[in-house]
C-alpha cells in the first residue's frame, strides 16, 4: 500500500538479514494478485545487498522445508547467548504438573517428542 517507503523497508530487513526473505514475500504477493510490482519496489530491490544471511536464505527460500536449518537461522538472527539459550531450553520445557508426574521420563519423552519432528520433517 505504500510503496514509496520501499527502501525503508528493505534497509531494514537488510540489518536484521532477512532483505531477501521480504523481497520474495512482496514479489511473492504481487505475483500471487496478478498485479504489477510497483517501480518503487523494483528499484528499492535493485539495490545491492550489502547483508546477506545464506543460512536464511537456505532456510526460508528453498522449494523444500527444512525445519531444522529453519530454526537455526532464527536461533542464528537471536541477540546474545543467553536469548539463545533460553530459546533452545523451551523445546525441552514442560508444566510442572507433567513434570511432577513423570519425573525424568517426562523429559526423555520430550526430547524424542522433538527428534521424531526433526527426522519426520526431512
Amino acid at each position: 500500500r505504500r510503496p514509496h517507503q520501499a527502501d525503508d523497508v528493505l534497509a531494514r530487513a537488510e540489518r536484521w538479514r532477512v532483505r531477501s526473505v521480504v523481497e520474495r514475500g512482496v514479489l511473492d504477493a504481487y505475483a500471487g494478485a496478478q498485479l504489477d510490482v510497483p517501480t518503487a519496489w523494483i528499484d528499492a530491490m535493485r539495490r545491492p545487498t550489502r547483508r546477506r544471511d545464506r543460512l536464511v536464505d537456505r532456510a526460508y527460500l528453498s522449494a523444500r522445508r527444512r525445519p531444522v536449518v529453519e530454526e537455526l537461522a532464527y536461533l542464528r538472527l537471536l541477540s546474545g547467548w543467553r536469548g539463545r539459550w533460553q530459546y533452545v531450553r523451551g523445546y525441552f520445557a514442560t508444566d510442572p504438573e507433567y513434570a511432577s508426574q513423570h519425573g525424568r521420563s517426562g523429559m526423555r519423552a520430550q526430547a524424542k517428542y522433538v527428534v521424531s519432528k526433526l527426522r519426520r520433517a526431512r
